[in-house]
């Protein structure tokens, strides 16, 4: 059965000399594997590069609910990027919200607020004239309200702890360890509030990505390492 949908490309691997597996984060089918022939050519009209991780497309798919492997019929570029491509800021940001992506979503768990919501996270970056250095950070803690685990409790005296591993804010250190003290856990809070003024070094804004991934180990058992936040504590650390 023939489906129209959208999605986003996470990951293309080879298949064989002229195919490839794509997985793609769908807005109506959630995240699909699709077996796509021919794109792996030297000819310059090959179309591999629309499957490159971050491109939005437009795609007609067969759709078959007993296969994990789907095939695609047509695929068309839906958002062509301006700016994100050429930007090292941008596109650093970008791939490791796809990275993030790649470890949270589950095979065909179709959420389609949580689609619009990181399509218009891209869109929003590649047109933004002045990137906020922060803009990563804002991106984990509004994922995390669609994954269901985003810090609750309001951060204010005595309350000025945030455990990680309970997700809200405290009056005191932990017995087990895992939580943020000043002036991160108040940075956090500001964060969560969608507050764009936070101004904070380059060091500390790397020390609040560090924490945050940790909090996403503790809420997905299964979200292992990251490897795209090295670059951007280079990347935003210049």
């Amino acid at each position: 059965m023939l489906k129209k949908t959208q999605g986003i490309v996470l990951q293309s691997i080879k298949y064989s000399e002229t195919s490839i597996i794509c997985r793609i984060f769908t807005r109506d089918f959630g995240l699909q594997s699709y077996l796509v022939k021919g794109v792996r050519t030297a000819k310059p009209s090959a179309k591999g590069p629309l499957f490159r991780p971050l491109n939005v497309l437009d795609l007609i798919v067969y759709r078959k609910e007993s296969k994990n492997l789907q095939h695609l019929k047509e695929y068309k570029v839906a958002y062509l990027y301006q700016a994100l491509p050429f930007d090292i800021v941008k596109s650093s940001i970008a791939l490791f919200m796809i990275e993030v992506l790649s470890k949270v979503l589950k095979e065909e768990e179709v959420d389609e607020e949580l689609y619009a919501f990181a399509n218009h996270s891209l869109v929003s970056l590649d047109v933004l004239e002045h990137v906020d250095p922060n803009f990563h950070l804002y991106f984990l803690l509004e994922l995390s309200k669609y994954l269901g685990f985003i810090p609750s409790g309001d951060f204010a005296p005595p309350y000025e702890f945030f455990d990680l591993r309970e997700g809200n804010f405290v009056m005191g250190p932990a017995i087990h360890g895992y939580q943020v003290g000043l002036p991160y856990s108040q940075y956090i809070a500001i964060l969560v509030n969608g507050e764009s003024t936070l101004s904070i070094s380059s060091k500390e804004r790397n020390i609040i990505l560090d924490y945050l991934l940790q909090y996403y180990a503790f809420h997905l058992p299964d979200f292992g390492g990251i490897k795209s936040h090295k670059i951007l504590h280079e990347v935003l650390g210049k």
